[in-house]
């Protein structure tokens, strides 16, 4: 092979492959290809299609197995079918890809008031309101006020009725009336 051959292959080598490779030559496909999968999975959900929602999710997960949001697509599927075991399984996997993951910080803190731990359903809630990037791209929606509830419910169940009452916005701890209905009220919105 001549020096200009060798200098031809090496370029062919070092620069082309890289490319075609990262444009879908690989197992794990280009990021184009692996966002269109992950919008058609966001669309199969929003229109409660979850079966196939959850498949798309998987497709993406494994074509980028370091990307956190089709886990927490993967999650919010296999909640919206009932299947908590298998939603719980995947928020484990979310945690160790993002920890400090806004809308998986919400999820498990409505997961951990469903476990009793009201510790660390104040401390995921935390980091979710602290987080200036934090929308949830799916509906049912946790959105700030959905957080603000999730947090009076922990500090209500702890007795901490003061903290409570300042998350709700309501005047007086002493009027607990007030306060659980407050409390009520905010957790049915959340829930809808």
């Amino acid at each position: 092979m001549s020096g200009r051959k060798v200098l031809i292959f090496a370029l062919t080598s070092a620069i082309i492959m890289p490319w075609v490779f990262s444009c879908g030559g690989d197992n794990s496909g280009s990021p184009i290809e692996n966002q269109k999968i992950f919008g058609e999975a966001m669309e199969n959900f929003r229109e409660g299609e979850y079966d196939l929602a959850l498949g798309g999710f998987q497709e993406a997960a494994a074509r980028a197995p370091d990307d956190i949001k089709p886990v927490l697509g993967m999650t919010w599927c296999y909640l919206m079918k009932g299947e908590d075991e298998k939603a719980k399984a995947m928020m484990d996997k979310a945690v160790r890809l993002d920890p400090d993951d806004p809308e998986l910080n919400a999820m498990l803190c409505w997961r951990y008031l469903g476990e009793g731990k009201y510790k660390s359903a104040l401390a995921c809630a935390q980091k979710t309101l602290s987080s200036s990037t934090f929308t949830s791209a799916f509906q049912p929606s946790l959105d700030d006020e959905s957080i603000k509830a999730a947090m009076a419910f922990a500090y209500f169940q702890m007795r901490d009725y003061t903290s409570a009452a300042e998350v709700l916005g309501v005047e007086g701890e002493g009027d607990m009336r007030a306060l659980k209905e407050k409390l009520i009220s905010e957790i049915e919105d959340a829930l809808r």
